[in-house]
This record gives C-alpha cells, sequence and structure tokens, in this order.
C-alpha cells in the first residue's frame, strides 16, 4: 500500500517562502557580482560569480534529493520513498509503534535536518524520547516506529491514521 505524504499549510508555505527568497538573492547576487566583475573582465570575478551561484542553487537542490515523497507498506518491510536512496525499515526489526502526541509532551527540536522546506526530515530530538529519525511531511501526526536496536523513524500520518492502523496490524499478526 502506498501513503503519499500530506503537506500541511505550513510547509506549504515555507517550501514557497524559501524558493521565492533564494531565487531572489541567487538573481540579485548573481547581477551585482557580473556588474561588479564585468568592468575588470578578470578570470577571478567570474569564478566569484560562478561558485556563489553554484552555492546558493545547491541549497534549493539538495534537500530536494532526500525529502520523503512517499511510503510504501509492503508485507514485509516499511519503505520511505526518496529521489537519492530509500530508507527501509523490514518488519522483523520493528518493536514498537505509536504515536509521538501519546508518549512525548515535548517538543521537537531539530539537531541535524531540514524543518519546513520540503517537509521535515533529518534527525530531530526529543527530551522524553530522544533522538528520532524524522521523515515527514508535517508534525502535526507523527508515527513513530521503533526498531530493536533502539533506533526511532518518525513518519507523518494521514488524518485517518493509516499508517499508525497498518503497522500496529502487522506487529500484532508478527507476534
Amino acid at each position: 500500500m502506498e501513503v503519499k505524504i500530506a503537506w500541511k499549510l505550513t510547509t506549504k508555505l515555507i517550501s514557497l517562502g524559501m524558493i521565492i527568497l533564494l531565487t531572489f538573492i541567487i538573481v540579485s547576487f548573481g547581477i551585482s557580482i557580473y556588474s561588479t566583475y564585468s568592468i575588470e573582465n578578470s578570470m577571478q570575478g567570474t569564478f566569484v560569480l560562478w561558485m556563489s551561484i553554484a552555492v546558493m542553487v545547491s541549497v534549493l537542490v539538495v534537500p530536494v534529493l532526500f525529502f520523503p515523497i512517499k511510503y510504501v507498506l509492503a508485507d514485509s518491510q516499511v519503505i520511505i520513498k526518496r529521489f537519492a536512496n530509500d530508507s527501509v525499515i523490514p518488519h522483523a526489526e520493528i518493536q514498537d509503534v505509536y504515536r509521538l502526541r501519546d508518549k512525548s509532551k515535548s517538543m521537537l527540536i531539530r539537531t541535524f535536518g531540514v524543518g519546513g522546506y520540503l517537509g521535515f526530515y533529518g534527525k530531530f530530538y526529543a527530551s522524553d524520547i530522544g533522538t528520532i529519525n524524522l521523515m515527514a511531511g508535517n508534525t502535526s501526526d507523527i508515527v513513530i516506529i521503533e526498531t530493536v536496536n533502539g533506533v526511532k523513524y518518525g513518519l507523518s500520518d494521514t488524518e485517518d491514521g493509516i499508517i499508525y492502523n497498518q503497522l500496529n496490524q502487522r506487529l500484532q499478526k508478527k507476534s
């Protein structure tokens, strides 16, 4: 079963704002550097121009490789689809499945990841449950998958709780 990741309005606005802001900065910075160094016509100026634009474009493009696109709830594993690489969680390694709001009252703190641009993904921390590998479109209804190794994955559930219900059913069949 494939589950499309839904973005909330906040995620959509942050993503749109980042794209508009960085595009404006790239264009205005490029024009500024080009006009400054085109007068001198130096190789150093051209290099600075292209390197600056390349860094700013990579800020927009690199996160696209890692944001979660959809979840696939297969018979033997959970697959988080991304452009760069997929994350796979075998059902045999799943120890527990629970909703974040049921076990944690603390806020999620981003330690290494993206918080809003194309979703919420990377390493996040909640003081009462620890580090979470979050791969979600929004943070309103997070399902935590805890493995036997103690690794916690956070996925954003649908309005009707499809991911939570499906994984709990499969976990009960396994026992």
